[in-house]
């Protein structure tokens, strides 16, 4: 701590010594005071001082939170190409299925246009079929009517 304390000694113990101390206290007096002065008061230039002090470990502090913010947004960063190559992956897989599943799909359909064409050909061959049963049992049935009237009609 600095000694650059204003106390006029003097002045203090002629203070003491009109107000009916004697002497021999005023100066006892003075002296103690003057040396807790001297120990114990801080003067603007050791706050200054210490100001100062402060200021630095302030600014040192500031400094390492800076470096340790630009640690974290290189890892953000880092996080942040991460994921945009994770989107790029998830997109082309999902390219990749849309593919296979529109594959997937035009096969199915073919085979399903397949089968219905097979099956419309089968249904109409069975239409045929029963057709000409019908055809031909329409004929039997004729041919067994014209006997049946053939024989009543002729002598």
């Amino acid at each position: 701590m600095s000694t650059q304390l204003l106390f006029d000694k003097l002045a203090y113990v002629d203070r003491l010594k009109a107000s009916g101390v004697d002497e021999q206290q005023a100066r006892a007096h003075a002296d103690g005071l003057e040396q807790a002065f001297r120990e114990e008061v801080v003067t603007k230039t050791d706050l200054a001082a210490h100001s100062a002090n402060l200021d630095t470990k302030f600014a040192q502090l500031e400094a390492k939170f800076d470096a340790k913010f630009a640690q974290i947004d290189t890892r953000f960063a880092h996080i942040d190409t991460r994921f945009a190559q994770l989107d790029t992956k998830i997109g082309t897989v999902q390219t990749e299925l849309n593919t296979k599943i529109g594959t997937v799909q035009t096969e199915l359909d073919t085979k399903i246009g397949a089968v219905q064409t097979e099956l419309k050909t089968e249904i109409l061959k069975a239409k045929n079929a029963i057709l000409i049963a019908v055809i031909t049992v329409g004929a039997a049935i004729i041919g067994g009517l014209i006997t049946i009237v053939m024989k009543f009609v002729s002598p």
